[in-house]
């Protein structure tokens, strides 16, 4: 099985890759240049890095040790490469090696707003409002602290059915709440007369109808995070990186970072939530605590100050989501950056803006 195993990956990546037994991640390769050529790079799976391989002097990262999962006791080995990414995820251990071996901070900002939700993936059906099953974005979205709640569905693909009810799309249906409130995740019956009870009916309506294709797949206490690297400079060991969540993470019902603009932009509505803690450290290891709320006064952290431009973009993301919900060119601009195939400036440019203005204006004269 092995062997075909190995066939069938030289196949598919056209003999740039092969697989080994007792393998690990990250991927390792001598150079960018060999990364893509033909010299294999070693996948390595059922291992975990225990520690860095480092040259000090040079200020270099010369690879990792490390061992099988399954045997905790099991004797560590060394891999070397000049080229070395961390792709481990959040929870990485980066910043503790880093400061082992290089007495190097790392510059970091958390942001804890009592994230929690429950998404699958659904097939819709008609609900007999057409301003609904016309939409291909759905929300109503978390507006703290009046309403720590949201909904909101995505559209994945199109797919073939025979039922005429059937909007024939597959699509991400997420209930997302902050401020620590968490919606059951244990059967769908459940969600549904919570949802009943914490949503306006029409969404309860369109859940109900839904077809659930997946499991219900729940996350807790999801915070924000993000590893200032840049601010380091040379500081910065050489031939190692940082990649995806390892360095950026932020609400999970959000695509992950690719840029300080995502960020920006996907950690904005946090900021509102009643409970919400900042903590900030530099790149000296202080340590900065901002918490909202009665809590503040006990734990002797001063409240964080919400920037201008946090407050706009909490409103215009507000209105922007109640536009998608309207706007065919909106819902699909929406759709291209939160699958990360457009920059997020797409949904700021000049016609979308005024789009966002108009609704919401007409919502503040009752006009709509």
């Amino acid at each position: 099985m092995t062997e075909m195993q190995i066939a069938l990956i030289r196949l598919i990546t056209q003999d740039k890759y092969t697989l080994q037994s007792f393998a690990n991640f990250p991927l390792f390769s001598r150079s960018l240049r060999d990364f893509w050529g033909r010299r294999y790079n070693r996948l390595k799976c059922n291992t975990r890095a225990t520690e860095l391989i480092v040259d000090k002097s040079l200020n270099v990262v010369k690879g990792i040790k490390y061992r099988s999962k399954q045997n905790i006791g099991s004797p560590s080995f060394d891999m070397y490469g000049d080229f070395i990414i961390d792709c481990t995820g959040r929870y990485t251990s980066s910043p503790n090696w880093l400061n082992e071996n290089f007495n190097l901070i790392v510059p970091t900002i958390q942001i804890h707003f009592g994230c929690s939700y429950v998404t699958f993936i659904g097939e819709r059906f008609r609900i007999g409002d057409s301003s609904f099953d016309s939409a291909l974005v759905i929300s109503n979205p978390v507006d703290s602290p009046e309403k720590n709640v949201g909904f909101i569905v995505i559209p994945i693909r199109t797919i073939k059915t025979n039922n005429e009810n059937s909007l024939g799309t597959s699509s991400t249906i997420a209930i997302n709440c902050v401020n620590s409130e968490y919606p059951p995740n244990d059967s769908y019956e459940n969600l549904l007369e919570w949802t009943k009870e914490n949503l306006d009916p029409k969404y309860y309506t369109i859940l109900k109808a839904a077809k659930v294709c997946s499991p219900l797949i729940p996350s807790r206490h999801a915070i924000d995070d993000r590893k200032y690297v840049e601010s380091l400079g040379k500081k910065w060991p050489q031939n190692y990186i940082l990649l995806g969540d390892s360095m950026c993470s932020f609400n999970p019902q959000y695509a992950q970072v690719i840029s300080e603009e995502c960020w920006f932009a996907s950690t904005t509505n946090d900021w509102k939530t009643p409970t919400l803690k900042v903590i900030e450290t530099d790149k000296y290891g202080q340590v900065k605590t901002y918490q909202r709320d009665g809590n503040s006064t006990s734990t002797n952290n001063p409240e964080p100050r919400i920037p201008i431009m946090i407050r706009f973009m909490q409103w215009y993301g507000y209105w922007f989501l109640q536009c998608a919900s309207k706007s065919a060119d909106v819902s699909t601009a929406f759709v291209r950056v939160v699958n990360q195939s457009r920059s997020p400036s797409l949904l700021m440019k000049p016609t979308t803006f005024f789009a966002v203005c108009c609704i919401a204006l007409m919502n503040y004269l009752n006009l709509s």
